[in-house]
């Protein structure tokens, strides 16, 4: 064999090899250190909380985010109580958390965070379509709820947040925030959220690690949670908003995330609204 032979032999073999491999390392949206969910939501690794009616969906186009004039006063408050919570009185907060559903067959939470109508939960819950919210305001299913129209105000598709509002909402009482920097690792926590559907479905466990994502951490709780959970609040026993659950690691027991309250609070504080 010539060594012009052996060099085009040798060249077919590895450079379809080489660049097979550098192909998947720019399709494999998988980096555990920064817990990444790529933009389509549909990485086999990293499961976002929300579920999907398919016989609701349809080919509407992404929904585009209103824009007031003038921001008022700031949209949320934080608590700076001391005063741990029995399981209980944290349970009550349940009819501050809502269940989300839209027209493009999605379903997952989101959370009052103020007596002006204004919601948090994930953008990827509320991305398409025309949106409504259910509270439930009593302690079986059997009490009332209130079904109403929601609007997208803003969001931020990096961070996966956004901020919905609806008209004439009266619940007497919202969720306040904790204090920055005070999620300690292995406090126990509450999630409320409408699990598979189910409304203001309570969990309890942990902060098993923080986690760097984009520009901060994101929350790792055992805390049980799945697909409907998108959105909902993430407490401390305090009975004040740490994070919202928005996605979890499957093939894995109990890996689940969630936005911090200071990445809320950013957001929040560069949010345009009006309070008219």
């Amino acid at each position: 064999m010539n060594a012009k032979l052996f060099v085009l032999i040798v060249s077919a073999i590895v450079i379809p090899s080489i660049l097979g491999l550098f192909i998947s390392l720019i399709f494999a949206d998988i980096n555990i250190g920064n817990a990444q969910v790529n933009d389509n939501y549909i990485d086999v690794k990293y499961t976002p909380l929300v579920s999907h009616n398919v016989a609701l969906m349809s080919e509407e186009t992404e929904t585009t985010s209103t824009t007031p004039p003038k921001v008022k006063n700031k949209l949320y408050s934080v608590s700076y109580d001391d005063k741990e919570l029995l399981d209980t009185e944290i349970a009550e907060l349940k009819k501050y958390v809502c269940m989300i559903l839209t027209s493009s067959g999605v379903q997952g939470s989101g959370v009052l965070i103020n007596d002006e109508g204004y919601i948090l939960t994930n953008y990827h819950v509320v991305n398409r379509g025309s949106i409504w919210v259910d509270f439930q305001d009593g302690e079986d299913s059997g009490t009332k709820f209130l079904h109403m129209k929601a609007k997208l105000i803003d969001f931020d598709k990096n961070e996966d947040i956004a901020l919905i509002h609806v008209d004439n909402l009266s619940l007497g009482g919202y969720i306040k925030f904790a204090p920055e920097n005070s999620i300690k690792l292995g406090e126990q926590v509450v999630s409320i959220g409408s699990s598979q559907g189910l409304i203001n479905t309570l969990s309890f466990g942990h902060v098993t690690a923080l986690r760097p994502y984009n520009d901060g951490n994101v929350i790792q709780t055992d805390a049980a949670i799945s697909a409907g959970n998108s959105g909902g609040a993430l407490l401390n026993k305090k009975g004040q908003l740490i994070g919202i659950t928005t996605f979890k690691i499957t093939g894995g027991e109990n890996l689940n995330f969630a936005i911090s309250n200071e990445k809320l609070m950013r957001f929040l504080d560069k949010v345009n609204y009006s309070n008219d």
